[in-house]
């Protein structure tokens, strides 16, 4: 029999919690935060991933809107850009504004020069932004020149390598090359744009009057030779502006005395230099007669090419370099014989000489023993000189007008004709056959952020 005490404990037995069950409820309640906790890093890194990709594509949207101005601003140049950039000076910027692409994309190109009033430099700056919220931008940057891509001419002046009227003597290995190429040491510098279009070898009256006499002489160009037939004295008259004449008037020398022969060497034509008496600085003394300039890029005369008219036989022989624009002008003189004659200037560029620039004008030139021309010559040794129509002198004779002979050449140089041009004074004259637009030189560098 169980009496009442047993059943009072029985019955607290029944009803006070077991010390298991107090256990539970913090177990699970951690077990929810662990959950929580992994959940929500779960949902964090989903999203940083998500704004990693998103971050990407608008990186990537940038990037692409960023090109797509850069060939936007090249495709509207010649109407809209070239016209802004020139106008602007050394040292100062262009901004062509945000314009919106297709999709939401968008750009803007900025344009700073650069260079100190030289052939034009420039940094051509695209920025482009993505379409999305997180504001994706790439940044590119380019070197880039507006220098005109065919460069400059003075009338029918510098469309070849030799443009001549008369006989053409080409022989012993030498070469007449329209493929544009830089003088040796230029190629390095700002002095020169891309190289240009090429051009023709030769552009000649009557290409019967060609005579290559070896196989290993070439004439190469685009094309090689052009034949034009009118040419004529009026070709070697007009300057696009400037007569003969006036163009003889501007010229800084003459050298030379008709009918009679003047040799230069290395030891009469050389750079010559003065003190700038304000900032104490070396400059080039431009008014000597015999400083042709020079071909390093670091000298002050540099930049220097005088524009020379020249009579009689000019001889440039020994090695010597120069630069300039001559001037190949007639000179009525009374020869050995007593007799009354007109004459054309001759120039020989001889025995290893560099000349660069251009040479013009009513008479002959003579490239020999292994010397180089880099520039365009442009030359009349049929220039009528009075009489009867037809009966006129030939201003060469017995020499031909244009003669490359003993490993020679002619090379066209559209750099060495436009710094000659610019130099001389003479771009106010100076045609531009094709302004060609803009021109990129190289890729910069590139940035991106959001």
């Amino acid at each position: 029999m169980i009496d009442g005490t047993d059943r009072l404990t029985q019955s607290s037995a029944r009803i006070r919690p077991s010390r298991e069950a107090g256990f539970v409820v913090p177990l699970v309640l951690l077990a929810l935060v662990i959950l929580n906790i992994l959940a929500v890093g779960a949902l964090l890194t989903a999203g940083d991933e998500f704004d990693a990709s998103r971050a990407m594509y608008e990186s990537s949207s940038a990037f692409y809107a960023a090109e797509a101005g850069l060939q936007k601003i090249f495709a509207e140049a010649d109407s809209n850009v070239k016209v802004q950039l020139d106008g602007l000076a050394a040292g100062d910027s262009l901004d062509l504004g945000w314009q919106t692409l297709a999709g939401g994309m968008s750009y803007r190109g900025l344009i700073y020069r650069w260079d100190d009033d030289g052939p034009p430099q420039y940094e051509l700056v695209v920025e482009g932004r993505g379409a999305g919220p997180r504001g994706g931008k790439r940044t590119l940057s380019f070197a880039m020149t507006s220098g005109p891509k065919s460069g400059y001419r003075l009338g029918q002046c510098c469309d070849a390598a030799a443009t001549v009227r008369g006989i053409v003597d080409i022989n012993d290995a030498s070469s007449i090359s329209g493929f544009d190429q830089h003088p040796p040491g230029w190629e390095t510098t700002d002095a020169c744009n891309a190289e240009g279009e090429d051009r023709a070898g030769l552009i000649h009256q009557d290409t019967t009057l060609l005579n290559r006499e070896d196989s290993e002489s070439i004439i190469e160009g685009d094309p090689s030779i052009i034949e034009d037939p009118t040419l004529n004295d009026s070709s070697f008259n007009w300057f696009n502006g400037l007569t003969w004449d006036s163009l003889k008037a501007s010229a800084q020398f003459s050298i030379g005395t008709p009918g009679t022969a003047t040799k230069l060497d290395p030891s009469q034509v050389y750079p010559r230099y003065t003190i700038d008496m304000t900032t104490g600085e070396t400059i080039c003394d431009t008014s000597h007669p015999l400083n042709w300039g020079s071909k390093d890029p670091n000298d002050p005369c540099f930049d220097h090419f005088p524009l020379i008219v020249t009579y009689g036989d000019l001889d440039l022989e020994g090695g010597m370099y120069g630069q300039a624009i001559l001037l190949a002008d007639t000179a009525t003189f009374v020869n050995e014989y007593g007799e009354t004659i007109t004459g054309g200037s001759e120039i020989d560029i001889e025995e290893g000489t560099e000349l660069n620039g251009v040479i013009l004008g009513r008479g002959c030139v003579e490239i020999q023993e292994n010397a180089v021309f880099h520039g365009g010559i442009f030359v009349d040794g049929n220039y009528w000189t009075g009489g009867y129509p037809g009966m006129g002198s030939l201003l060469c004779e017995p020499d031909a007008p244009l003669d490359v002979n003993r490993g020679s050449t002619a090379q066209y140089s559209q750099c060495a004709v436009d710094r000659a041009i610019l130099a001389a004074g003479l771009e106010d004259f100076g045609q531009v056959t094709n302004k060609g637009g803009l021109q990129l030189l190289k890729f910069h560098a590139f940035r991106e952020g959001m």
